[in-house]
């Protein structure tokens, strides 16, 4: 039976049943708001359970390879969920049994409220702090998920969802691939095979003789991070960037993360989260270090203030009270000097030093010689 077949006969049964059995109670059909999604392989039917909403997702394909994917996802997933970090929570895998040649398996979860492409047109304008959000979400959880021996290889939108806080969860794992040796079920994918959608997808992911690592995932990363902040994803052409197009103190530092991460070569991108994180730290540290031309730049407009005829001329200044200077070697004509500046003259003639004075007895004396240039 071919999945539209299938679909059809499961629908039917859920229309003609109100719901379905599981062994937790009956799971009620919602008529409203259904099917939630739908996919190439399944879909997702609203029930409702003991007052609470739930997600059923079914997988509709009869094919042996497809159907261990799906047991894969559920149960290898659940094997390391206490080290994953932003997934989304899969209750219960079950087989439901229509007729005597019909089984269609299913896998429980919590309803959530929306998935990300939603949640992005219900923004409208898009703010610094809601692109760091996701940024860090998108960190944390690919980070957490590689270290447990996993490939996402489908990470998309309407793959990220969003529960009634806000919180996003990263969703289907279906065509993910899992390390064999650390997980209970081997879900019969194959780094090679040439899977995933093609907007958000690597390249190499459209090459069935390429070998997939988590810069593939790291790719589709940087095109949701991209896709975010302009509505649409980048192939290589008009690249946009967020410092030419949002006023974020972030936008340097991640155009060239984004830029990065899109590479076509899988080894010219980032390899891992940590190696974005420290480039990141790194970047934000340059930006903040100190200048220390800064201090002499407000230095030097101070004393032109008071003296434009230091402008781009050698002096000895010496004082008692006052500023007595002098001209050192052939310097230019004060006047002339006050011209070339004219706004240095025009300032009030403040103090430059007024730290070095503690009370009106105060006496200082200075000799000073500097080139004051621009």
């Amino acid at each position: 039976m071919d999945i539209d077949e299938t679909g059809k006969v499961l629908r039917e049964y859920i229309f003609e049943n109100k719901g379905i059995n599981t062994p937790f109670g009956k799971a009620e059909y919602i008529s409203s708001n259904n099917p939630l999604g739908q996919g190439g392989n399944g879909i997702v039917y609203l029930f409702r359970m003991n007052n609470k909403e739930i997600a059923i997702k079914f997988l509709l394909s009869d094919q042996s390879e497809k159907r261990s994917r799906f047991k894969a996802e559920f149960f290898n997933t659940n094997y390391v969920r206490n080290n994953l970090i932003n997934v989304v929570n899969m209750i219960h895998y079950g087989e439901l049994a229509i007729t005597g040649e019909v089984m269609v398996p299913y896998i429980i979860m919590p309803r959530y409220a929306q998935n990300l492409k939603l949640y992005r047109q219900n923004k409208g304008t898009i703010c610094e702090s809601d692109f760091l959000n996701i940024a860090k979400f998108l960190f944390s959880t690919l980070e957490s998920i590689h270290t447990a021996g996993i490939i996402h290889r489908d990470i998309k939108p309407e793959n990220i969802l969003v529960d009634e806080t806000g919180k996003f969860l990263l969703s289907d794992f279906g065509i993910a691939h899992y390390e064999k040796a650390a997980f209970p079920i081997d879900n019969k994918t194959k780094m090679r095979n040439r899977l995933a959608n093609y907007l958000f997808s690597a390249p190499e992911q459209l090459d069935y003789r390429a070998e997939l690592t988590n810069a593939a995932d790291i790719y589709s990363m940087g095109q949701i991070l991209y896709w975010y902040a302009f509505g649409v994803t980048n192939r290589g052409v008009d690249c946009r960037r967020i410092a030419s197009e949002y006023e974020w103190s972030i936008g340097t530092i991640y155009d060239s993360v984004i830029g990065k991460c899109l590479m076509n070569e899988p080894e010219n991108r980032f390899q891992s989260i940590d190696e974005i994180s420290k480039f990141i730290a790194d970047s934000q540290k340059k930006e903040t270090e100190i200048d220390p031309f800064d201090d002499m730049y407000t230095f030097q407009d101070a004393v032109l203030s008071v003296f434009p005829e230091f402008y781009d001329q050698v002096y000895e200044v010496r004082g008692k009270y006052d500023s007595g200077y002098r001209p050192v070697g052939n310097g230019d004509d004060p006047q002339r000097a006050a011209k070339q500046r004219p706004h240095y003259a025009e300032r009030s003639r403040k103090d430059p030093f007024p730290r070095c004075k503690t009370d009106r007895r105060y006496t200082y004396y200075f000799r000073l010689k500097m080139l004051i240039f621009q």
